[in-house]
C-alpha cells in the first residue's frame, strides 16, 4: 500500500525516510535537518555539516539523509569526503542526482565527479526477468491489490479509484466480483485468498482517490470478508472512529491456519481477526507505516515490511516488535508488499529509486542475511505495488500509477494496469 504518513511526505526533500532506531529517532532528526536547512540557506557551511553529521546519527540507514551529507561536505570543499559517501549510495543500487544538486557545484571538475555519476547511471540499467502476465482493460482503475485462486486460477485485482474488485478468468475475461459499492466498498487496497476456507479478505479505505465519496465517510476503513465462490459478504470488520484520526487498512496477511492480520497505515498499529472480533493487535508506536506482511519459516515471526523503519517483525506469541538487522550494504526502505517464498521474502520496494523487485535472504536467526535484486527499473514499472505468488512465480502489479491520480482523477497519460510474471523457481 503506498499511502504514506505526513512525516513521510515531508521528508521527500532529502530523501526516502530512515531505518531509524524508533519514532523518537525520526522526529528528531527532522527537527535536526530543518536546522541543518536553514544553515545551508545562510551558506553556513561548518554548520551545515555539522547538523547534517547528526541527522545521519539519528538516521543511520537514511541514503537521502547521507546524499545531503555528502552535499554539505562539498559545499565545504571536502571532495573526497563527499565522493565515498556518493560512492556508498551507489552500491546500494540506488540513483540520486548529484548533477542536478547546488550542494555540488564546488565539487563538480573534481578528479572522482565522472565516476560518480558513472555509478548512478549504472544503477538506472534495467534489470528484467518478468513476462507480463496480463493487462487489464480499464486504464483508470488505479489498481493497488493482486490475489490468485489456485483452485479457479482467477486473479483478483483491486481497484482504488473504481470502489471495486476485478476478477480475471484463466480465460482472461474480466468482471466485477461482488457488488462493488452495495458491498460498502470505498477504495479497494489489499486483497487476500484463503482457497482452504474459500474466502476472499479485502481492504477498503475512504480516502481522497474514492471515486465519489461522501465526505462524512473520509478517514473510515475497514476488512471485508467475502464467499470467493459466491461474492456475497460474510463479515465486515471496521475499527472504531476517533476524532480527527483517520485510518487505512492497507495491507493483510492470512496464515495456513486461517488468521488474518491487517497493517494500518496512517496511526501505525496492527489488528487481527480473532474469534470472529476485530481488535488491536499492536497499538500505534511501534510502526510508522507498516505495508505488507509474511509468515516466512521463522517460529512465531511475522515480518513487517514498515515503508519508513525497514524490516520489522513481530513475535505473535509475546507481541515483542523488533527491527531486523540489515547489513549496511543493503538498503530495505520504501517496501511495499511483500511475500513469503520458502523461507525468503520476496518484496516489491517503491520507496527509493530505481522501484525493483527484491529476494530477502534470512538466516537461522531470522535476520537478513543478503539481499538480491531480482528486477529493477523495468520500462512497465510506474508505482510496482502489491504481489502474489502463482506456483513459482510471483506475479505483481508493475504500474499502480498513484501520482497519475491527482484527486483522484487520472491524467491524459494513464496507462493500462500490467502485471508481470517474474520465474522465482531459480531464484532460491
Amino acid at each position: 500500500m503506498t499511502l504514506r504518513p505526513a512525516f513521510f511526505i515531508l521528508a521527500l526533500a532529502f530523501g526516502p525516510p530512515s531505518a531509524a532506531q524508533s519514532l523518537d529517532d525520526v522526529a528528531a532528526s527532522r527537527k535536526v535537518f530543518a536546522e541543518a536547512a536553514a544553515a545551508r540557506e545562510r551558506n553556513d557551511a561548518e554548520e551545515y555539516v555539522r547538523l547534517m553529521r547528526e541527522v545521519v546519527r539519528l538516521r543511520p540507514d537514511q541514503p537521502g539523509a547521507q546524499f545531503r551529507l555528502a552535499g554539505a561536505l562539498a559545499r565545504k570543499g571536502e571532495a573526497d569526503a563527499a565522493f565515498a559517501i556518493l560512492r556508498r549510495i551507489a552500491a546500494q543500487g540506488l540513483f540520486f542526482r548529484p548533477e542536478n544538486d547546488a550542494d555540488f557545484a564546488n565539487i563538480r571538475d573534481a578528479a572522482g565527479w565522472t565516476g560518480a555519476l558513472a555509478a548512478f547511471a549504472e544503477n538506472l540499467k534495467p534489470t528484467i526477468a518478468s513476462d507480463v502476465a496480463f493487462r487489464l482493460a480499464e486504464r483508470d482503475l488505479l489498481p493497488e491489490g493482486l490475489a490468485h485462486d489456485p483452485k479457479t486460477n482467477t486473479h483478483y485485482v483491486a481497484s482504488v479509484r473504481q470502489r471495486k474488485i476485478v476478477a480475471r478468468s484463466a480465460s482472461g475475461k474480466e468482471s466485477a466480483f461482488g457488488k462493488g459499492r452495495e458491498d460498502g466498498l470505498w477504495s479497494v487496497l489489499a486483497l487476500k485468498v484463503d482457497a482452504e476456507r474459500r474466502h476472499l479478505w479485502a481492504t477498503t479505505a475512504a480516502i481522497e482517490q474514492t471515486t465519489e465519496l461522501d465526505s462524512a465517510d473520509l478517514g473510515r476503513t475497514a476488512l471485508i470478508q467475502f464467499d470467493l465462490d459466491t461474492g456475497e459478504v460474510l463479515k465486515r470488520f471496521e475499527p472504531p472512529r476517533e476524532p480527527g484520526k483517520a485510518r487505512v487498512f492497507g495491507d493483510l496477511v492470512v496464515s495456513s491456519s486461517g488468521r488474518v492480520i491487517v497493517s494500518e497505515a496512517e496511526q501505525g498499529g496492527l489488528w487481527r481477526v480473532s474469534g470472529g472480533v476485530l481488535e488491536l493487535m499492536i497499538p500505534p508506536g511501534r510502526f510508522a507505516s507498516p505495508q505488507g506482511m509474511a509468515f516466512p519459516n521463522q517460529g512465531n515471526w511475522l515480518y513487517v515490511a514498515d515503508y519508513s523503519l525497514g524490516l520489522m517483525r513481530v513475535d505473535i506469541a509475546t507481541r515483542k516488535v523488533e527491527r531486523v538487522k540489515v547489513p549496511g550494504e543493503y538498503s530495505l526502505l520504501g517496501l511495499d508488499g511483500m511475500v513469503r517464498f520458502g523461507n525468503d521474502l520476496i518484496a516489491t520496494q517503491n520507496g527509493i529509486r530505481p522501484h525493483r523487485v527484491l529476494k530477502i535472504r534470512l538466516d537461522g536467526a531470522g535476520q537478513v542475511a543478503g539481499v538480491e535484486v531480482l528486477e529493477a527499473n523495468h520500462p512497465d514499472h510506474a508505482e510496482p505495488t502489491l504481489g502474489v505468488l502463482v506456483g513459482d512465480h510471483f506475479h505483481y502489479i508493475a504500474n499502480a500509477q498513484w501520482d497519475r491520480f491527482p484527486k483522484g482523477q487520472p491524467a491524459a497519460d494513464v496507462v493500462a494496469p500490467v502485471i508481470l510474471k517474474l520465474p522465482l523457481a531459480a531464484k532460491r
